[in-house]
């Protein structure tokens, strides 16, 4: 009864406050001492609700109900101690401040404490649970601390996010929320001058750190929110100075969402974002992936969202990025090396995530302009060897695969030990699969599909192209046990990228064949004039010795469509493949080939 009676002191008390700061804090005084008081504690109030409603609205809970909870609280404790009307009324009244104070003051900075009010109150119930403290106590908010640790948990709860944010705002009074998508890249501008401004050191670095943590949460924020039914110039244009004025470093995951959005992500390239990238790494050295101890890199974390968000941006523009051919061909020129030292990454996890990262990269690179215009030439020639390597490592049983890419770092050991559905693995059982198996086949399977994609016809070989397709009928046949259920289950590697770089496999086998028979053909006829001309005996019987094998050769080709699917299908066979429309889409241009 007393915890309960708490929370409903602290619920009337942060009420009592956002309606002061609304009515009686005009744009002059709320600058003054007294105004930004309330604030401050305001925003120790939402944290405090919103981080540590555990105790607080279970027992609150339990009295109101005589603990009729399900099991183990859960329900009771993923709820906040802010019910979701009073949520409501508190955004609704601070966005309304904060909007009245964005129109006065221009692009000056807003109130701190405001700015981190709202970052809490907009995260989905959930998020707000798993904010730290940061330097001198001070509450951290930025959305990536509440994700999940891994690109794919991090996907899965942007979405998540996003519907979160797209729901809360929809709740809030109509006049509030018309402002509501606009007034985000002015939080967003404002936090980010509130961090360039802010010494470096001295009292006020905790103060520097809450708004680094607060720009970056308001980015994640705008990139959930966004959408192509809403997206805006002045947006836009925001986000566009927020790039030039602040460090890219501390935003890149935040950034990530945001060009997807393609205004957002014009706007990014027109203020220079590849070149700004550029800066992040060092250039002409390889970026190691781990330290000495193991521990994966903060540099290689970078080079590995910068890839991610140059290969975004520029998909998002589609055939706009041309217009950008000289920023790309600048980038390409100056991360060649990097760029190569990822393509042939050594055998490790984060050494295989940033090659599926760079061959992305490469492939957005290759839409703007040629190879040629560009000057990457030379990571072409990487194609083929990558997609032998990647294939012969997708063959590779749990425990071999374990052999080639062992462990580096404590997150990977961690990752071994558990089963692909994120459960402790049987003990004693060498050769059960584990989630860091999993993790690997995840990236090899992203390189395979975009290196095969990208792999020019004259660059291709048999001999690779029969264990690609091996490879991409193994992956098929493990598709359903390792990624329909567990940990990668909101986003698996696409099955329909599969499919597509089986396809791509066969249709570069007939190719090749089709080339070897046009090549034997044309050969043969050229070599009956010369037949001709000698001893008339002789010749007679080379001309037929000729002209049997053009018959051959041409019953070759009228064969070939038999020859490719007897080909493939006992590849599939031996693989234990029966996905049966993964099959007849591999198997379509033989088809197209007979017909």
């Amino acid at each position: 009864l007393l915890q309960a009676a708490a929370a409903e002191a602290l619920r009337a008390l942060a009420l009592s406050l956002s309606a002061e700061i609304a009515t009686s804090a005009s744009v002059v005084t709320l600058g003054h001492q007294p105004c930004a008081s309330t604030a401050s504690l305001l925003l120790l109030l939402c944290h405090s609700m919103l981080r540590a409603p555990r105790v607080v609205e279970k027992l609150s809970a339990a009295g109101a109900q005589d603990e009729r909870a399900a099991p183990g609280g859960t329900s009771a404790e993923a709820e906040s101690v802010l019910k979701s009307e009073e949520r409501v009324v508190l955004l609704s009244r601070l966005l309304r401040t904060l909007r009245a104070l964005s129109l006065a003051r221009g692009a000056s900075t807003l109130p701190t404490p405001l700015l981190g009010c709202v970052v809490l109150l907009l995260l989905p119930q959930g998020a707000a649970h798993s904010s730290s403290v940061g330097v001198g106590g001070a509450p951290k908010w930025s959305v990536a601390a509440a994700l999940p640790q891994g690109a794919v948990a991090a996907e899965a709860a942007r979405d998540t996010t996003s519907s979160g944010v797209h729901a809360l705002l929809s709740s809030l009074p109509a006049e509030v929320r018309a402002d509501a998508f606009d007034l985000l890249p002015h939080l967003a501008h404002s936090s980010a001058a509130l961090m360039r401004d802010a010494p470096p050191a001295g009292d006020d670095a905790a103060g520097r750190a809450v708004a680094q943590e607060v720009h970056t949460s308001l980015l994640s924020l705008l990139a959930s929110s966004l959408s192509q039914k809403n997206e805006t110039v002045p947006t836009a244009n925001s986000l566009g100075k927020l790039l030039v004025t602040n460090p890219l470093a501390p935003t890149l995951g935040s950034l990530l969402g945001v060009v997807r959005v393609p205004s957002c992500a014009r706007s990014v390239l027109r203020h220079g974002l590849l070149p700004r990238l550029c800066a992040l790494v060092p250039r002409g050295h390889k970026v190691r992936a781990y330290d000495a101890n193991g521990t994966p890199t903060s540099l290689h974390d970078t080079w590995c969202e910068s890839l991610s968000v140059a290969a975004v941006a520029l998909a998002a523009v589609g055939e706009e990025a041309r217009g950008f051919l000289g920023q790309v061909a600048a980038f390409a020129h100056t991360l060649r090396v990097p760029l190569v030292a990822s393509l042939t990454a050594d055998s490790s996890l984060e050494g295989r995530q940033g090659q599926a990262l760079a061959l992305r990269l490469l492939q957005q690179l290759l839409l703007v302009a040629p190879a040629a215009e560009l000057g990457v030439q030379q990571l072409l020639g990487l194609l083929e060897p990558i997609v032998a390597s990647v294939a012969s490592s997708l063959l590779l049983s749990e425990q071999e695969l374990l052999t080639a890419m062992p462990t580096t770092s404590r997150r990977e050991r961690a990752a071994a030990a558990l089963s692909p559905l994120g459960e402790a693995r049987p003990e004693g059982i060498r050769h059960a699969a584990s989630l860091y198996c999993v993790e690997l086949r995840a990236a090899l399977q992203g390189s395979l599909c975009v290196a095969l994609d990208l792999l020019p016809a004259e660059l291709a070989k048999s001999a690779t192209l029969q264990i690609a397709l091996k490879a991409v009928a193994r992956s098929l046949h493990l598709w359903p046990m390792y990624f329909r259920s567990g940990p990668l289950v909101q986003a698996p590697p696409a099955r329909d990228a599969l499919v597509s770089a089986g396809a791509r496999c066969v249709a570069l086998a007939a190719l090749l064949e089709q080339q070897a028979l046009r090549k034997k053909h044309v050969q043969l006829e050229a070599a009956l004039p010369v037949v001709a001309s000698q001893d008339a005996k002789q010749g007679a019987a080379l001309e037929q010795t000729i002209r049997a094998q053009l018959r051959e050769c041409d019953a070759s080709v009228a064969a070939l469509p038999r020859a490719l699917l007897a080909w493939i299908e006992s590849i599939f066979d031996a693989e234990l493949l029966k996905d049966v429309d993964a099959r007849r889409r591999i198997t379509a241009i033989v088809r197209e080939l007979r017909a």
